[in-house]
């Protein structure tokens, strides 16, 4: 026997009895649900249940817990020799840096000399040459650079080459009577501080690198503190 289709249908609010077709409840005003929208949200409903993976808690692929594979650095620690060698190598590049400081310091005495007459002109422009080249050969005489000293060296070399160019600077202009080389002699002087610090600093991280004990470092330079 076939089911007879429904007339009426309850209000979801009041619950009172209307026509299945009536959209809004005649006892309190309220809209009706749209029978077609909730089927259609029901359909949804279920398309994405049936999209889920079935099957055991066992048969789900775990999350690769295995922890990543890291290369390993190996520390190693410095040994005595190996600290010995820094130090030797401090020695040879602060003592070239010294050597530097000296020839340029004994230049600008020479030129601040000229004034009161006890240096001639001559006198510097002679020295002014033989200091440049000296602070070339200070330079060419630095450790080459292997991978643990590098920012040391390049800062050590920056410092020798100012103190060359000053020299350089004079000469030029004793020789040519340039004022821009004078002014360029100037701002080298002035400048000189600004080599002097990145030395420092490039040293102690460089001795620290190596492994040198904290007070020995101290005690390194503490015995150059007049130089820097």
């Amino acid at each position: 026997m076939k089911k007879e289709k429904p007339t009426t249908k309850t209000c979801k609010h009041c619950k009172t009895e209307m026509p299945i077709d009536e959209k809004v409840c005649p006892n309190c005003g309220k809209k009706q649900p749209n029978g077609c929208l909730i089927a259609i949200i029901a359909l949804v409903v279920v398309i994405v249940i049936l999209a889920l993976p079935f099957g055991s808690s066992d048969d789900t692929k775990e999350p690769d817990t295995e922890p990543t594979k890291t290369s390993k650095t190996d520390t190693k620690t410095p040994s005595e020799d190996d600290i010995q060698k820094a130090i030797e190598e401090d020695n040879t590049i602060f003592d070239l840096v010294e050597t530097s400081e000296n020839l340029t310091n004994t230049l600008l005495i020479a030129v601040s000399n000229t004034e009161s007459g006890t240096t001639t002109t001559l006198d510097v422009y002679d020295l002014s040459g033989q200091t440049e080249r000296s602070q070339y050969n200070l330079s060419s005489q630095l450790p080459k650079k292997d991978g643990t000293n590098d920012e040391y060296v390049e800062a050590a070399k920056n410092y020798i080459l100012n103190g060359m160019m000053i020299a350089s600077d004079m000469h030029s202009y004793l020789d040519k009577n340039k004022l821009d080389d004078l002014s360029d002699y100037k701002k080298r002087v002035e400048a000189q501080q600004n080599y002097t610090l990145p030395v420092v600093s490039a040293r102690m991280v460089y001795l620290s690198d190596a492994g040198v004990p904290e007070d020995k470092i101290n005690e390194i330079l503490g015995t150059n503190s007049d130089t820097e």
